[in-house]
């Protein structure tokens, strides 16, 4: 019962986030000011801002919320073998 609910929930969730930053890029935003703060616009390399780094948390937020996507679907195709 409970693995079919977060099932589900992380399966619309982690859609959701997914939607949102593709059209809006806000999520991204807002985890980039969180880890790297007023550093990420320093100059390196004559490169400013996210290229900087090398780091594209984006990448990493959509591979996460995949991720979290798949778990999703697993939770939510294992509760309806136990229930059957």
């Amino acid at each position: 019962m409970y693995r079919k609910t977060i099932g589900i929930l992380l399966i619309i969730g982690s859609f959701l986030v997914l939607v949102v930053d593709r059209l809006r890029d806000t999520v991204s935003t807002i985890l980039e000011n969180i880890i790297f703060g007023n550093s990420k616009m320093q100059v390196v390399n004559g490169i400013g801002g996210d290229h900087s780094y090398g780091l594209h948390i984006d990448m990493h937020l959509e591979r996460s919320l995949v991720v979290i996507l798949i778990l999703g679907i697993l939770l939510y195709i294992s509760s309806r073998k136990e229930t059957e």
